[in-house]
């Protein structure tokens, strides 16, 4: 097993509108694990990140924004498009 994230790390994030993001892992559930046919599947995590959502502006800068149980890519990477999952910069 490989790249385990730990709280505190960061991760590249991919939103719902495809924009990369980088975050900060605030929880991790579980373990990753080796698939054979996939590789290294990472834990769900959550995490907290700065908005690249233009219109998400207050008087005190962009917003923060948190995701919960976010998928890592190599279970989402078959999907047509994916989006909100999580990976190693």
């Amino acid at each position: 097993m490989t790249d385990q994230p730990i709280v505190g790390e960061a991760v590249t994030i991919v939103t719902e509108d495809y924009r990369e993001c980088s975050a900060l892992v605030v929880a991790v559930h579980g373990v990753g694990y080796d698939h054979e046919d996939w590789g290294y599947v990472g834990p769900a995590i959550n995490v907290v990140f700065v908005t690249a959502d233009p219109q998400k502006h207050d008087p005190h800068g962009m917003q923060l924004e948190r995701y919960s149980s976010l998928s890592h890519f190599n279970i989402v990477r078959s999907m047509p498009k994916p989006g909100r999952y999580w990976r190693k910069p």
